[in-house]
């Protein structure tokens, strides 16, 4: 995963950092799997990143 996460910001300046939406994506799947992440909670976060600009801006919010 650091591998995948150090080429998707290979380009950007030193000193970017990888964003947690990255991390979530990577994670989701055995989060669900183990029962750690509710499935209501991905599935509102995933409704909300296809809800436009706005959604994009809430769905990292509402995994808090």
């Amino acid at each position: 995963m650091v591998h995948e996460a150090a080429a998707k910001v290979a380009e950007a300046p030193v000193g970017h950092v990888v964003g947690a939406d990255f991390l979530y994506e990577e994670q989701s799947p055995g989060m669900l799997m183990s029962g750690v992440l509710l499935k209501e909670i991905d599935e509102l976060i995933r409704t909300l990143r296809i809800d436009g600009a706005d959604g994009v801006l809430k769905s990292p919010a509402s995994a808090r």
